[in-house]
């Protein structure tokens, strides 16, 4: 199986939109690896491959100005423009602290 049937069947996932239908790629908050999912972060965006890629620019230390930013097809991409970083957000108190 080719990474692109991999990436094609993850954002068919996504767009089942069970949740928000926008994902984001990040570092767990609890310190437990990293995520990819569906999520209504500032962050998240309608692709899993855009996901990917500002996760990927993110590691890198360069910001993303989402609304410049294209999908592969050409699009521009409709998430917030933002400058949070998922750095910044506080680490969740224990009580806070989800199962995922």
């Amino acid at each position: 199986m080719t990474d692109t049937k991999l990436l094609d069947w993850l954002e068919k996932q996504n767009a089942k939109s069970r949740y928000t239908g926008r994902c984001v790629f990040r570092m767990s908050t609890t310190g437990r690896g990293w995520r990819l999912h569906e999520t209504s972060l500032p962050d998240a965006v309608p692709s899993v491959r855009q996901a990917i890629r500002n996760a990927m620019r993110d590691e890198k230390g360069r910001r993303i100005n989402f609304t410049e930013d294209h999908s592969d097809d050409g699009k521009i991409l409709h998430a917030p423009n933002t400058k949070t970083s998922l750095s910044s957000f506080p680490p969740l108190r224990r009580d806070e602290k989800g199962g995922a």
